[in-house]
């Protein structure tokens, strides 16, 4: 659990360092895989 909660950080600072515009990027591209997964 310790691990993961590291990563999580590491992961949050390299993301909180990035533009907000590649930031949106990266979310409409997951909202967009998210949905063409559909219901089930």
């Amino acid at each position: 659990m310790e691990q993961a909660c590291a990563l999580a950080w590491e992961a949050f600072d390299a993301y909180r360092e990035t533009a907000p515009e590649t930031r949106a990027r990266l979310l409409e591209t997951i909202a967009d895989e998210i949905e063409a997964l559909g219901d089930g």
